[in-house]
């Protein structure tokens, strides 16, 4: 799953994967980085 920042992963995380019925525990990782859209192609 994806989320757009931090908040949103806290919201996701407590209000929708937690509470899921059967769940016990959850175990994540959190990778943050930025992802660069509009980069020039360098010409040389």
């Amino acid at each position: 799953m994806r989320a757009t920042d931090l908040a949103a992963y806290t919201r996701l995380y407590d209000e929708a994967l937690s509470v899921l019925p059967g769940v016990q525990r959850l175990n994540s990782t959190l990778v943050m980085k930025n992802i660069v859209i509009d980069r020039p192609y360098p010409i040389e």
